[in-house]
């Protein structure tokens, strides 16, 4: 867009409520209440969302002050953070975190314009659901989830996100003005005009899950593909009204189509079996019951769960889920893929590849879905690259068993062989190797 066609002027400089003063960068783009622009502001790189004139609602302005007041409950959680006032001192727009071309969105995922592996995408639903865990506990909904304002890091490819768009950040139950995205909806929005609240985020949490590790939506089968034209109405019936999981392991009129889905039936065919009912249970049950919806601490488990059962194909090194350790085919050169060791302690079994993390969540039962900080890596024997260890990195030394039946100690940055009979003793926990 030409700078004549946009509102401000590349250098215009404005002033925040409380006086600090920014600079327009350049133009990003606009939706329906607004322009969004790049800004200078502490020095540093901001985002300024510009309101058109009249289309913020007297309630829209006051939880966006709510929400600039409270803060952000995570730093996954886009918020805004200062008013911009304009002439006549009423707030104009809101300056809130720039995110940057490091991250990419769902939308880029699901069509396959970013080539992401089975880890990071994993740990992106870990950080989206922490993330959405925090925003309930603070008594906020985020009331339309769309495809491009939830965003995945790529550059470092760390499995971070963001949750852009503050405007959707709303109390449970309030009418908003939000314009709802039909294909991430919960059904009952669609269908009963049921206003968002914590049920409704977890139906769209839970496709965002879907959509992440399997790159397609978990409702786009035989009757899209038959549908005609998606008018809107269309789109709420067959998203509202008519849904059916796509794998429903009863009913399979809407299977996906063998070629145009290939590559959605080859990850469903890669997930472990208790992964595929999770995804069922969330499909089926969770769509016409939004009381037996899975919680966020539910997914952490599960997720966290299948994060640790990814192994390594020796023969073409792409990422593969092992259903309870057991050897699978890969998915992309049909190779067997075994564990090479399983980290097993009292909580979880994790299959061990170089680089493989262990949290506090793994090895304390106090910690429960801490994966933020690791306490353990593995890594390469710094002699002899074949073989792998575990490296410790925590400030305590380890107690270690060796398969000889001899203890030794393992100090901060110290590693311990993954011999399997051996046993680590991390805190309080026992992790054998098998």
């Amino acid at each position: 867009m030409s700078e004549q066609n946009h509102i401000l002027k590349i250098g215009t400089v404005l002033a925040t409520i409380a006086g600090e003063l920014l600079t327009i960068l350049s133009y990003i783009g606009k939706g329906g209440q607004g322009e969004v622009y790049l800004c200078e502001m502490r020095g540093r790189q901001q985002a300024f969302k510009l309101f058109f004139p009249g289309a913020a609602t007297p309630t829209q302005l006051a939880q966006l002050e709510v929400n600039i007041q409270d803060g952000s409950p995570s730093s996954a959680l886009v918020f805004p953070k200062a008013w911009v006032p304009g002439k006549s001192g009423n707030p104009i727009g809101y300056v809130m975190e720039y995110v940057g071309s490091d991250y990419v969105t769902l939308a880029d995922r699901v069509n396959a314009k970013c080539d992401l592996t089975f880890l990071p995408l994993a740990t992106a639903c870990i950080s989206l659901t922490h993330a959405m865990r925090l925003l309930h506990a603070s008594g906020k909904v985020y009331g339309d989830c769309n495809l491009t304002n939830i965003m995945i890091q790529t550059r470092p490819l760390t499995g971070a996100v963001k949750i852009i768009d503050p405007d959707n950040i709303i109390p449970p139950s309030v009418v908003s003005g939000l314009v709802y995205t039909p294909n991430m909806a919960a059904p009952e929005i669609l269908r009963e005009k049921v206003l968002p609240n914590l049920e409704t985020d977890l139906f769209s949490l839970a496709k965002a899950i879907f959509l992440m590790i399997l790159g397609a939506d978990p409702y786009v089968g035989k009757q899209f593909d038959t549908a005609g034209t998606l008018t809107l109405d269309k789109q709420f019936e067959l998203y509202g009204r008519t849904a059916r999981f796509v794998f429903d392991p009863v009913n399979r009129e809407n299977r996906p189509d063998s070629k145009g889905k290939a590559a959605l039936i080859r990850n469903w065919k890669g997930l472990p079996g208790w992964m595929k009912k999770v995804f069922i249970e969330a499909f089926c049950e969770g769509h016409s019951q939004p009381h037996k919806r899975i919680r966020e601490s539910q997914w952490l488990d599960h997720l966290i769960r299948l994060r640790d059962s990814i192994s390594i194909c020796k023969n073409c090194s792409a990422q593969v889920f092992l259903d309870n350790g057991q050897p699978a085919r890969c998915w992309n050169c049909t190779e067997s893929v075994n564990a090479r060791r399983i980290l097993k302690t009292e909580r979880s079994e994790i299959v061990v590849n170089s680089g493989t993390k262990v949290f506090p969540h793994h090895v304390d039962k106090h910690s429960r879905h801490e994966v933020k900080k690791p306490v353990a890596e593995v890594v390469r024997h710094p002699r002899d690259k074949r073989v792998l260890c575990l490296k410790n990195l925590t400030e305590k030394r380890w107690k270690v068993k060796q398969t000889d039946g001899a203890l030794k100690e393992v100090e901060k940055g110290g590693a311990a062989s993954l011999a399997r009979g051996t046993q680590i003793i991390i805190g309080d926990e026992v992790a054998e190797i098998k």
